[in-house]
């Protein structure tokens, strides 16, 4: 898995000038955005991964104010089965797979490099500034891929996360932003309260922003993981 990820940082270099505000399909069920205010430079990227039985589209909807607020372009890959492979290989397959057999562990990575190739050839990313950003599921994966490739994503967003496959190292100043409702009723609280000194031991940079809600990604909790990936503030806890 690293592999791939570490090779494709390669990739990931100006190709094409002109950038185009839409929704771009980039095939098997991805989807990018492209905000007009990029202007064709390089810009920065979040790839975003969404939660079980949720969509690509829906994703990238939760996102796109903030992306043309601050200028990024988005990447919503979308998963072989409901749910990402790890977490369906986890759950023992329980999780129903959309009719196309059992997702076994690994068979997304490819699906999202396929994503990555897709998009670098259409419009020009700043391969120095690419997060990792997931909700649910989603972010149970983000937090799993991300660490095992700090090179390519080195700002790792995670919201309600259910699940953790933390590596035994880590690389010392990635930067992460946690976020968690405390009423969350569905992937509770403690999963992420748990996670903040695991991973502070690590050596990563979190900003864990705790707030009142359920399992929800909220407009203002998106936008200021948002601006937390974009301006580079460690911050410490997030009350």
């Amino acid at each position: 898995m690293r592999a791939w990820l570490l090779a494709l940082a390669l990739l990931l270099l100006p190709t094409r000038v002109g950038a185009q505000a839409e929704l771009i399909e980039l095939g098997d069920g991805a989807f990018a955005y492209v905000p007009p205010n990029t202007s064709g430079a390089p810009a920065p990227l979040l790839v975003l991964l969404h939660g079980n039985g949720d969509s690509a589209r829906g994703m990238i909807a939760s996102f796109r104010p903030h992306a043309e607020r601050r200028g990024i372009v988005l990447l919503a890959p979308r998963p072989y089965a409901r749910t990402w492979d790890t977490i369906y290989q986890v759950t023992g397959g329980t999780r129903r797979s959309n009719n196309r057999g059992r997702a076994g562990a690994s068979i997304d990575p490819p699906r999202i490099q396929a994503a990555l190739e897709a998009l670098a050839a259409r419009t020009p990313i700043d391969r120095g500034r690419i997060g990792l950003a997931g909700f649910s599921d989603g972010a149970s994966y983000a937090l799993s891929l991300g660490l095992l490739n700090p090179d390519l994503f080195p700002a790792v967003l995670v919201f309600s996360p259910g699940m953790a496959f933390l590596p035994r190292e880590a690389r010392p100043g990635q930067r992460l932003f946690l976020a968690h409702g405390r009423g969350d009723s569905i992937l509770p609280f403690r999963v992420s309260a748990q996670l903040e000194p695991q991973l502070r031991e690590r050596g990563l940079i979190v900003a864990f922003r705790r707030f009142e809600g359920d399992h929800v990604l909220l407009d203002p909790i998106v936008g200021e993981g948002v601006d937390w990936f974009m301006d580079g503030e460690e911050g410490a806890a997030i009350q």
